[in-house]
């Protein structure tokens, strides 16, 4: 037998390698044909203001979300897809829309240079004393390196005062999600852990598992609380703090960890879902989550990574407690379908009972959805 022979023998195992996590992404996202389309009932919120909202948040009686001023520019300037080029311009702002009346306003920084916002995930949570505050956390990809940025918010008026940033490029080489905890504790999830595009792309393609959860105590410091995780986008916590739910766009599901004191995290459970999950949102009503992402793996990262505007599979997903069979083979938890539809990539969904309807968003769309939902949830 030849060199070349043996040379080829010696590839396939190394080929295999490199082709198997590819193929195994492509073949775990669900098929379009196992989505049910149904939800008809849509419209989209019409206004300047939400292009390309990345994360929705319900406080009470509005939704608030990081959007963006020009959704062209994120192919420009949006450091998550490694798109670098200094001349983008894709700086954005938080929106507060009325639940009923769906009107859109600006928040306005009180004491930040609207300039250096280049908003990612945010997270928003009242004040256990004073109920007409909001604090606001927000991951930024500004020009000089991400950080996390905090803000508080009185309802009654449109301001956001900016208290803290948080920057450290060793632990959040790439931030994407946050959820706050109280004024200075937080967790942020790092989908990954390369910035260039050759590195990252090999990253995603090749399903390397370097992505990782960082918690940030009260006392200020910070540290790695979870890692080996494939893509973790969302990031969302239950009202009592005691359980963390981290999504994984390329594992297809959702990680599930106790929460101790310390904030230490122990995996409980996988709830695979079938799609590339992106962010999750919690329910405080029946201690829910909505997960949502895109069917179509391949549509999916050719949208992400080289902007070929498609229209594909995306699903949204409520998981909650388990009252079936699935208790007795130790999953405590479960997920049925909750909205599905041919669209750009989908990033976020969350339910709002006053007028069950559900709020799809995405940095990629350039309008809000809000579809009316068959059943109660």
């Amino acid at each position: 037998m030849g060199l070349f022979s043996w040379f080829w023998i010696a590839m396939v195992p190394l080929l295999a390698l490199v082709i198997y996590p590819t193929v195994h992404q492509i073949n775990a996202v669900k098929p379009p044909s196992q989505l049910n389309f149904h939800n008809d009932q849509c419209h989209e919120i019409n206004s300047p203001f939400t292009q390309g909202c990345e994360t929705i948040k319900i406080i009470g009686d509005y939704a608030y979300s990081a959007c963006v001023g020009d959704i062209a520019q994120r192919k420009v300037w949006f450091p998550p897809l490694s798109r670098r080029d200094p001349r983008g311009n894709s700086t954005g702002h938080i929106v507060r829309i009325h639940l009923k009346s769906e009107e859109v306003s600006v928040l306005k920084f009180a004491n930040f240079d609207p300039a250096t916002f280049y908003p990612h995930g945010i997270d928003i949570k009242a004040d256990s004393e004073d109920p007409t505050v909001v604090r606001i956390g927000a991951i930024n990809h500004g020009k000089t390196g991400s950080s996390v940025e905090l803000f508080e918010h009185r309802t009654e008026t449109d301001e956001l005062v900016h208290y803290e940033t948080f920057q450290n490029e060793k632990l959040l080489p790439r931030p994407n999600s946050i959820w706050l905890l109280s004024r200075s504790e937080f967790y942020v999830t790092n989908d990954g852990k390369f910035k260039s595009l050759v590195l990252s792309s090999l990253e995603r393609s090749l399903n390397l598992k370097f992505g990782s959860v960082v918690f940030r105590g009260e006392n200020g410091k910070a540290r790695i609380v979870a890692e080996g995780l494939a893509y973790p986008n969302g990031i969302v916590g239950s009202s009592d703090q005691s359980t963390v739910y981290v999504s994984s766009s390329f594992g297809h599901g959702v990680h599930v960890y106790s929460r101790k004191d310390t904030g230490s995290l122990r995996q409980t459970e996988f709830v695979s879902l079938g799609i590339q999950v992106d962010n999750v949102a919690y329910d405080e009503v029946d201690n829910s989550v909505y997960a949502a992402g895109g069917a179509d793996h391949v549509a999916g990262v050719k949208s992400m990574l080289f902007d070929i505007p498609s229209r594909f599979a995306n699903a949204a997903y409520k998981i909650s407690a388990a009252t079936d069979d699935r208790v007795f083979y130790g999953h405590q938890l479960k997920s049925e379908l909750l909205w599905s539809g041919e669209d750009e990539f989908i990033t976020s969904a969350i339910v709002d009972r006053q007028n069950n309807n559900i709020w799809i968003s995405s940095f990629s769309r350039p309008q809000i959805r809000v579809c009316k939902l068959e059943t109660a949830s």
